[in-house]
């Protein structure tokens, strides 16, 4: 019979793997009972348009003659994650957990 005091998880990366860049999260419970996250970063809106006068054969991009932006900024959304309750629970203390420690190094101070 094995040996059931220990196990050994190994850890590997998905070959789409990525790291996102985040400055907050949006989202909510589920109809299912699940809790979504999606990870956003916030930055200024790009235009939805301009426009630009054509003299001759020339156009100069850099000098536009109309911009129009849908907003002031934008929450770009990167990827969503989806837990369960408990996993949400878990995962949040886990965050909570490494800021902290993180803030301690740092003396108290966020980047």
């Amino acid at each position: 019979m094995a040996d059931m005091s220990k196990i050994t998880i190994t850890f590997r990366k998905a070959p789409d793997y990525k790291i996102y860049p985040a400055t907050g999260c949006w989202g909510g419970p589920t109809p299912n009972g699940e809790v979504l996250m999606n990870v956003v970063v916030d930055h200024a809106s790009l235009p939805s348009y301009q426009t630009h006068t054509v003299s001759g054969e020339t156009v100069n991009l850099a000098q536009a003659e109309e911009t129009v932006s849908s907003g002031d900024g934008d929450k770009e959304i990167l990827c969503g994650v989806l837990f369960t309750a408990r996993d949400a629970v878990s995962v949040g203390d886990w965050l909570m957990k490494q800021g902290k420690l993180m803030l301690d190094k740092l003396g108290g101070q966020p980047q």
